[in-house]
């Protein structure tokens, strides 16, 4: 999916955005080296969406390892907040406490699709999530 993504991405307004977007951040980087970024983002993004349908097996799987997961587990009787960035697979950051048992409410900011954005939202709510949109 990664593969695709990288072809398909350059091809959308989102790219220019994200070329725009990197020129502002790291204003140091030459143009080839921002285009570079921009399609390993692209190919970052790929394999995420081509996770996300089978998250819940990754996550039922042997291949997490969770450090720390009595911190989460203080969490019981008391509740708490978890915040995760958008790096790597950011759905994998409700694993630790989906694993102890927790149901998370997620809070996101709705894609501008909307059938994306209800896809989206099912797939939150099947790993044990209560999704909420942002409005």
């Amino acid at each position: 999916m990664g593969f695709i993504m990288r072809i398909i991405g350059p091809l959308t307004s989102f790219h220019r955005r994200s070329l725009f977007n990197i020129s502002f951040a790291m204003p140091e980087k030459t143009l080839q080296e921002r285009r570079k970024i921009a399609r390993d983002m692209w190919d970052n993004l790929g394999r995420v969406v081509g996770e996300f349908f089978h998250i819940r097996t990754i996550m039922a799987s042997k291949r997490i390892t969770v450090h720390g997961m009595e911190h989460i587990e203080a969490l019981r009787d008391k509740g708490g907040f978890m915040i995760s960035a958008h790096i790597g697979n950011w759905e994998l950051a409700s694993f630790p406490g989906v694993k102890a048992g927790f149901v998370m409410n997620c809070v996101y900011r709705p894609v501008n699709n909307p059938y994306i954005s209800a896809i989206l939202s099912v797939c939150i709510f099947l790993l044990n999530n209560k999704p909420f949109v942002a409005q």
